[in-house]
């Protein structure tokens, strides 16, 4: 019975087969997703420990692209391959990549002046010599 009953989804549409990869570990999916929400989903049951994560596939080029939404997703499946490999990005890994010139932008823009004084190496000392203040002041008023 088990057999007729997947020559009768063969028969709707070729089934695919999902491999997911997180570094050295590559996981088969029991059953394909039809979103990208689904995927997103079964890739946290497999991986419950992952925290966030983002994910690529390879493409027929063999070039990885993101997946970031359904129209990725319809992209990715229109390309009719038989198996598509799915590769699991931790944001933590992802974010080790840009996060710090993001960073870095975010805590320069406040201060515009010390924008300009351009002198990366004073902006922590300055903000050191700040800070101690500020605890000294609650304390006397305390």
């Amino acid at each position: 019975g088990i057999n007729a009953e997947y020559m009768g989804i063969q028969m709707e549409k070729v089934v695919s087969t999902f491999k997911i990869s997180l570094d050295s570990d590559i996981r088969r999916l029991a059953k394909a997703p039809e979103t990208l929400k689904q995927l997103y989903d079964q890739v946290s049951e497999l991986h419950p420990n992952i925290g966030n994560f983002i994910l690529k596939y390879v493409d027929s080029d063999g070039d990885l692209l993101l997946l970031d939404d359904d129209y990725d997703f319809r992209t990715m499946l229109s390309q009719n391959l038989k198996a598509y490999k799915i590769v699991v990005l931790p944001v933590e890994d992802v974010k080790a990549l840009w996060s710090k010139e993001i960073e870095d932008s975010m805590n320069v823009e406040p201060s515009v002046e010390q924008n300009e004084v351009r002198g990366n190496e004073e902006l922590p000392q300055v903000s050191k010599a700040e800070e101690p203040e500020k605890p000294c002041l609650l304390y006397t008023s305390d």
